[in-house]
């Protein structure tokens, strides 16, 4: 039977003080960009959170409520499954009493990120359905109207989080190539690219990964300004011939369109290594003009 998750954040006298990464005794995992501690709010008593908090429960939760203070401006929650895929991204409304509330029922959910604007933020309550990832079959990514700068980063990393630098490729380049991504990615609103992936606060903690989480964040920030027109489409694949095409060898991409219009293909940036694709001859291709 799937069991209940309760976590009341008021847990001492406001002044007490909170480490950025700890663990509730319920077993939910917290951890802020630097120590904090507890506050009394107009909306209540809770942890005070400046810019960013992350939330894992022990085991993923089928439902979620989180109750949490705002200023001006409410936080931008994220509910994330266990491979950190975006589930739901919501802005709640802020009561007379500056509470709000954020819910997601499309679990299984094992991480929750509130991204407060203005640093003025606190968080309450958390409450949930415990449940296993097996009870329930994964949600997809729900659609994104317009996305930000956050969720652009998330994409740009879904895309490139396993590339590397092959022997002496320039790091300039990199970046580069995941500003146009990024730019897409805006241009788009985020559709016909990847998912948003977000790394796990244990990811963040492997310096690759958080240096490719970064460098993903720039690019986000970096792009948002520009406009990639008509180069909308892109491809991250083999290429046996420096990024001028893509290669067919030692697999097929899925869909046919990178074939079929590489006489759209208007540059590359590569090589690079990914170790899941077991190549050092990986590029990222840019296409212009594709329907």
């Amino acid at each position: 039977m799937p069991g209940l998750l309760l976590v009341d954040f008021g847990f001492g006298m406001p002044g007490t003080p909170v480490p950025s990464l700890f663990t509730m005794p319920e077993g939910l995992t917290v951890k802020l960009p630097a120590p904090s501690s507890i506050v009394l709010s107009p909306s209540g008593l809770g942890i005070r959170i400046d810019t960013k908090v992350w939330l894992a429960p022990s085991t993923p939760l089928s439902s979620v409520e989180i109750r949490g203070g705002a200023g001006a401006q409410t936080p931008t929650v994220r509910f994330m499954d266990p491979k950190g895929g975006l589930l739901q991204a919501v802005k709640p409304v802020v009561n007379v009493d500056q509470s709000f509330h954020a819910t997601c029922s499309k679990g299984p959910i094992a991480q929750i990120q509130l991204d407060f604007p203005n640093a003025e933020g606190v968080i309450h309550s958390l409450a949930g359905i415990l449940t296993r990832v097996s009870d329930r079959p994964f949600h997809r990514q729900v659609k994104i109207e317009r996305i930000d700068q956050s969720v652009c980063q998330a994409i740009v990393f879904g895309e490139t989080a396993t590339i590397e630098l092959a022997g002496d490729g320039e790091l300039d380049g990199l970046a580069e190539a995941r500003r146009f991504i990024a730019g897409v990615a805006y241009k788009r609103d985020g559709n016909g690219v990847a998912k948003p992936r977000y790394p796990s606060m244990d990811e963040l903690e492997q310096p690759f990964i958080k240096r490719a989480w970064d460098r993903c964040e720039q690019a986000a920030k970096d792009a948002l300004m520009d406009d990639v027109r008509g180069c909308k489409h892109f491809v991250v694949w083999y290429s046996d011939d420096n990024g001028q095409t893509p290669s067919k060898s030692p697999k097929k991409i899925k869909d046919n369109w990178p074939y079929e219009q590489t006489d759209k293909i208007k540059g590359s940036w590569g090589p690079y290594k990914v170790a899941e694709l077991k190549a050092s001859n990986i590029y990222v291709i840019r296409y212009c003009g594709v329907p």
